[in-house]
């Protein structure tokens, strides 16, 4: 927007490329595909900068658990089991609990929460 000098815009996976953001909104998707820890933690920087700045994680699971999603996620499991208090943070994880049929429909949609949302998603689950 021209009166407010503000822009949406993607940014470089090199994180090495972003030092000095000052940022209102981010979003990191797939962070289990990261291989460090640079971006995530560049972007959350620069949400410092900001009152009421959000930052927006997405991510199927990975399977890296020394990487930066794991430790995300352990965070997120943590505040939503209630071992810590933490007003600032909110998250949400979705699957299925232990003893889940995982391949009943209902375990699939309880894991899935764009289920019947996504017509690609629809397609390639139901084989239509």
């Amino acid at each position: 927007m021209l009166e407010s000098a503000s822009k949406f815009e993607a940014l470089s996976a090199e994180g090495s490329t972003l030092d000095g953001l000052n940022i209102h909104f981010g979003c990191i998707d797939e962070l289990h595909a990261h291989k460090t820890r640079t971006v995530y933690d560049v972007v959350e920087t620069g949400t410092g900068k900001r009152d009421n700045s959000l930052l927006w994680v997405i991510s199927t699971a990975g399977s890296n658990r020394s990487g930066i999603c794991y430790e995300v996620r352990s965070f997120v499991t943590k505040l939503l089991d209630g071992v810590f208090e933490d007003d600032s943070q909110f998250g949400i994880i979705y699957g299925l609990d232990d003893g889940d049929d995982w391949i009943s429909k209902e375990s699939l949609i309880k894991a899935n929460p764009n289920w019947g949302i996504s017509e690609r998603t629809m397609r390639g689950l139901t084989g239509q």
